[in-house]
């Protein structure tokens, strides 16, 4: 968890610096909404606890900055919130961040499609990568965002192979996948699918390599410590 959101945390910074995916209207004050979530992360990802009344005064006090509301914050505060212990005050300001179009903040959808797996729904999770390729597939190769629409691709293709190969998910969801992955690289800009079948390729090549590993340790005269460490990455 705290790795998965410090990772998170510097996504986002990375990302909100070179701008979001819009595949509909700006927000009117981009530049101020970027900057209020910038602050409210910065506080909110200190090395400390920090207490939910501190965070909700920030919150409102950046909240008011952007009177249109802003996806950035909200998702912002989705990331603090569960940084700091709330992830179910995190939950509704996630959704949020989800259902704007104003503008679409794919690493949100992200967040969803990861929380679904870790909760074994896989019914959820099939659906919403449908309507995230479809997501991607809003995005013109020539687009300023084309770059983000690329990374998003790749991480699909991940997503996929994770599906098929290393999740451990019944029989007939297995096969649901398997389509689900057929349907989504048709549902992809053809200039997007090159990044899908890298993404998918990498999960498969480091799975194999993983269970390589393994089975070599079982054969040859390795520590019980050393066979569960590399059960435990694959």
């Amino acid at each position: 968890m705290a790795v998965f959101l410090l990772n998170a945390f510097l996504g986002f910074v990375f990302w909100i610096g070179f701008g979001a995916i819009a595949a509909s209207d700006e927000p009117q004050n981009p530049d101020i909404a970027q900057s209020s979530a910038l602050k409210l992360l910065a506080v909110g990802f200190e090395p400390r606890i920090v207490q939910m009344e501190e965070l909700e005064r920030l919150y409102e006090v950046e909240k008011s900055r952007v009177p249109d509301g802003s996806p950035y914050l909200e998702y912002a505060f989705a990331l603090v919130l569960s940084r700091n212990l709330q992830p179910e005050q995190a939950e509704k300001h996630l959704q949020a961040a989800v259902k704007s179009r104003s503008p679409i903040l794919l690493p949100a959808h992200e967040e969803l499609i990861r929380q679904a797996i870790a909760a074994s729904d896989y019914q959820a999770t099939l659906e919403m990568l449908a309507e995230y390729a479809c997501l991607i597939n809003e995005i013109p190769s020539e687009h300023g965002d084309a770059a983000e629409a690329h990374r998003a691709a790749s991480w699909l293709g991940c997503v996929i192979a994770y599906l098929e190969g290393p999740a451990d998910i019944p029989d007939e969801m297995e096969a649901l996948s398997k389509l689900t992955g057929k349907q989504l690289k048709l549902l992809l800009d053809q200039s997007y699918i090159k990044d899908y079948e890298a993404g998918r390729q990498a999960v498969k090549d480091r799975h194999a390599d993983i269970k390589k590993q393994l089975n070599e340790a079982m054969t040859q005269s390795v520590s019980k410590n050393s066979r569960t460490d590399i059960q435990t990455r694959l």
